[in-house]
C-alpha cells in the first residue's frame, strides 16, 4: 500500500483530524480479525468502515448517527 491512501473513509479521516486538531498514524493489518482484536484489546483506536453487526456492537462503540452511509449496489455477471 505504501504511505498513500486515497478515499471517501480517508477524506472522512482528513476531516476528523482538522475538527479535532489531531494527527491519525495508519496502521494496517492484513487480517480483519486481528484489525478488530487489535481494536478490542486497546491498541488501535479506530476502525475505518467498519460495518455495524450485534456481535460487534458487543465489543466496539459505534456513532449514533453513522459518518458515512454505502449506499452503491453490486452486481455480478456469470457465463
Amino acid at each position: 500500500m505504501g504511505d498513500h491512501y486515497e478515499g471517501i473513509l480517508i477524506e472522512e479521516l482528513a476531516l476528523f483530524e482538522k475538527e479535532h486538531n489531531i494527527k491519525a498514524i495508519p496502521i494496517v493489518h492484513k487480517n480483519w480479525k486481528r484489525c478488530q482484536a487489535e481494536v478490542e484489546n486497546g491498541r488501535v483506536d479506530i476502525i475505518l468502515g467498519a460495518n455495524k453487526t450485534v456481535e460487534r456492537e458487543k465489543v466496539f462503540y459505534y456513532l449514533s448517527i453513522p459518518a458515512f452511509l454505502n449506499r452503491s449496489d453490486v452486481s455480478a455477471y456469470t457465463v
